[in-house]
């Protein structure tokens, strides 16, 4: 507010002080035809509007401003409204830059006096643009494509090759099935003991694992090996199949049934994968993943959909192939489960471990019924059911073959089939059909026969370069075996 008494010149004043705001200046009397001034007064007062009062031609060293509470004011005066020339315009507003860091466009932004060069400038056609919407439509299906891939990752890489001539013969029949001039064996007819090498089959790349012959007739031979590759070979060493599901290293193969032409086998490998196979077209029925590695697969002798697995995690976990789900799982051991053996006609079944014990199991339900340990008991990484159903012939590390009696509450008997080296590898043994014979594999490459009854060691011969890991009893041919090793071949003796 400028005071009354006050002469000063408005002329003087506006060249020596600055224009006042008007918030801090208060009037003592104006001229009431001014009434658009006043307007505009009040409306910069709510509205925060600025006028210009010539203030870049005036002197910004103003002499009458004085502090007042922490505040400055200009000094009072009189103002001659008419004389001044008020110019009432719009607020500029201007950002500070940390707060238009959102509004900042880029280096690549036009400057507003810049002019735009459409010389190099490339417009798209029509075509073009159809061009990139099929493009991003192949795209859009490859990506559900991809997704729906990695969910049946394994079923993809479950892949198999046929390498047989046809997959049926004049009558329609299967490459599977047994020729009808195959007869099952006799139960009254006895068994000798191989003399001589008959076949050599250069069958993996890496060592050979395990062998299994096809149940009841034996016309087919199916093998597993460490190249991560399963085959089965025809009577006459040939490879009719290359089963390709496994990403390492194959462990145990079974087939899924004892009947005359089986269609189907389990496998389990160090990829910690256990499929179920379909042998006469190549494909995976069902497939589980673990997180430790499966070392065995036994199947049960009356339904070929239930399979006990050994794992490396202390556990023997019971699969249902139709439901995909676990039915049972049975963790007492100390140790990585190497073998499981239905046994009493699949009403129970045993399991041994590195914990060198041996626990009897009822199916289905998760409590020992039987502990076997022994403080001279070794460790038994492979145990076959005698041909007659009752004894367990165990392969122990201490260089013995040992035989529990299923009938006598597991107890284990006075037989024990030396002479062999099997420290350190998990050697399979197996039973003539009659029963008569026991052979097993060594870690010399050796094969060696016993006696069942004696259980003298009556002959052994080289069979492999390294470890002889597997052999098997031909169930038709009474003197005809089956041996493999890790110098990658398979070998028939007869």
């Amino acid at each position: 507010m400028f005071e009354k008494d006050d002469s000063a010149n408005i002329n003087q004043l506006m060249q020596k002080s600055s224009a006042p705001d008007v918030d801090d200046a208060i009037f003592n009397h104006y001229d009431p035809n001014k009434v658009a001034l006043n307007e505009q007064i009040s409306s910069f007062s709510c509205s925060s509007t600025a006028f210009d009062l010539n203030y870049n031609s005036q002197n910004k060293n103003i002499s009458s401003r004085k502090p007042y509470k922490g505040a400055e004011f200009y000094q009072k005066q009189e103002v001659d409204f008419e004389n001044l020339n008020l110019h009432i315009g719009e607020k500029k507003i201007k950002v500070s830059p940390k707060k238009s860091k959102y509004n900042y466009i880029g280096p690549w932004r036009k400057d507003q006096k810049e002019k735009v060069i459409t010389e190099n400038i490339i417009f798209r056609t029509e075509e073009d643009f159809g061009e990139v919407k099929n493009l991003e439509s192949e795209f859009n299906d490859d990506s559900q494509e991809s997704d729906a891939d990695d969910s049946l990752a394994g079923e993809k890489h479950a892949e198999s090759t046929f390498l047989g001539k046809e997959r049926t013969d004049y009558q329609n029949r299967s490459w599977i099935i047994s020729p009808n001039e195959i007869k099952e064996r006799n139960s009254n007819e006895q068994c000798y003991a191989s003399k001589k090498l008959i076949k050599v089959i250069r069958a993996h790349s890496l060592g050979v694992q395990a062998i299994r012959f096809i149940p009841k007739t034996g016309h087919l031979l199916l093998s597993a090996g460490l190249d991560s590759q399963i085959k089965i070979w025809s009577s006459d060493s040939k490879c009719i199949y290359i089963y390709h599901g496994h990403k390492n290293a194959v462990r145990d193969i079974q087939f899924s049934n004892r009947q005359r032409n089986c269609k189907s086998f389990y496998s389990c490998g160090y990829d910690k994968q256990i499929l179920f196979w379909d042998a006469e077209y190549g494909k995976t029925k069902w497939k589980m993943s673990n997180d430790k590695t499966p070392y065995c697969v036994s199947v049960h002798p009356k339904n070929e959909q239930s399979i006990i697995v050994g794992f490396s995690n202390k556990k023997a976990i019971q699969y249902d192939t139709r439901s995909s789900e676990v039915v049972q799982v049975y963790n007492e051991h100390q140790g990585a489960v190497n073998t499981v053996t239905f046994c009493e006609d699949g009403k129970k079944f045993v399991t041994t471990s590195d914990d060198k014990k041996m626990f009897v199991w009822d199916v289905g339900i998760p409590i020992v019924v039987k502990h076997i340990a022994d403080p001279l008991m070794q460790s038994m990484p492979y145990v076959a059911l005698h041909s007659d159903g009752q004894h367990l012939v165990c392969q122990s590390m201490d260089n013995k073959i040992l035989v529990y009696d299923t009938h006598a509450n597991y107890r284990c008997i006075k037989k024990r089939f030396t002479g062999l080296k099997n420290s350190g590898y998990a050697i399979q043994c197996d039973v003539s059909p009659d029963g008569q014979y026991i052979i097993s594999g060594d870690i010399n490459g050796k094969v060696h026969f016993w006696d069942w009854k004696t259980t003298k060691n009556f002959r052994s011969f080289n069979a492999h370069e390294g470890v002889s890991i597997g052999c098997q009893w031909h169930p038709i041919f009474p003197s005809r075996i089956a041996t493999c090793g890790w110098d990658g071949t398979i070998k028939i003796w007869e």
